[in-house]
């Protein structure tokens, strides 16, 4: 009998690891091996913002200043998954893309603020300071 509690148990745990993996927001969209890197002594060289958006506004922009760079890397590295979902908005389509200086390039798509994957939309959390650095960017790269 113990030995069927201990092995309930440890599937039970295993199965708990396994979704935490899959809620971790670098491995769902795909800048696991980006940080890997950039902990690894990669830096960031360059990134771009495009807006996608329907309407008149044009929030694109791209930057290769440092200190830009570092907001934005902590602003990405505090973002989670709150929970997956079944929503899909169409009139914003966000991406960014990140440029390393060994040359590689690591691209996230989202569909309004939601981070868009090939297995679907994940709502997120703790993303309100990346949104709001896009914003400060975008208003400082588009004045008119």
């Amino acid at each position: 009998m113990n030995k069927l509690i201990c092995a309930a148990l440890i599937f039970a745990f295993a199965l708990c690891a396994a979704a935490a993996g899959k809620s971790d927001f670098s491995a769902l969209s795909g800048l696991d091996e980006m940080f890997e890197r950039l902990d690894a002594g990669e830096t960031l060289v360059r990134f771009v913002y495009r807006d996608f958006a329907y309407g008149p506004a044009n929030r694109d922009f791209e930057t290769g200043d440092a200190a830009e760079l570092d907001r934005v890397l902590g602003a990405l590295r505090a973002v989670e998954i709150d929970s997956p979902t079944d929503m899909f908005i169409t009139d914003w389509y966000p991406y960014m893309e990140f440029t390393l200086s060994d040359g590689s390039v690591y691209i996230l798509r989202f569909d309004h603020k939601m981070l868009e994957t090939q297995e679907g939309n994940y709502i997120l959390k703790n993303d309100e300071a990346l949104w709001q650095l896009i914003g400060e960017l975008s208003q400082k790269y588009n004045q008119r």
